[in-house]
């Protein structure tokens, strides 16, 4: 009796597991990647314009021409967690969510990556859900 009690405890714990693991990937975002046109041309402008006040003054756009390719399969987020947290260098995290998102929309942009129809949002569930990729034609190394 013991050792039934015990057997149908395990199953039910493994059920609610799978019940769990299956609720959890059907609430998780779909991953698309950056070739799919995840931001806007305004967004990468607004971008390129951000770029000009917080970082030209210590970098060129050509530095990351072919800075992505170091980042190829990681989620965005973990882009943006690293400027976020080392830029502007004299005032690291000075920027807000959406001028530090719309900084990075321009790095894609330099990179080839297309532009589609809905702005790249900048809360961590949407950066997530973006994987990093580079075009076919990248310069990536």
């Amino acid at each position: 009796m013991r050792a039934t009690r015990q057997l149908l405890a395990t199953a039910g714990f493994v059920a609610a597991s799978i019940v769990m693991a299956l609720g959890a990937q059907a609430a998780a975002p779909q991953t698309r990647a950056l070739t799919e046109g995840v931001f806007t041309k305004a967004q990468s402008e607004r971008g390129a314009k951000a770029y000009q006040k917080a970082c030209s003054k210590c970098h060129q756009p050509a530095e990351f021409e072919s800075y992505l390719g170091r980042w190829v399969g990681l989620p965005v987020s973990f882009l943006y967690e690293t400027l976020t947290s080392t830029m502007p260098q004299d005032n690291p995290g000075g920027l807000s969510r959406k001028q530090y998102t719309d900084v990075l929309t321009y790095f894609f942009e330099i990179n080839g990556l297309p532009t589609g129809d809905e702005e790249l949002a900048s809360d961590q569930t949407s950066l997530d859900a973006v994987a990093i990729a580079v075009p076919d034609n990248s310069r990536a190394p």
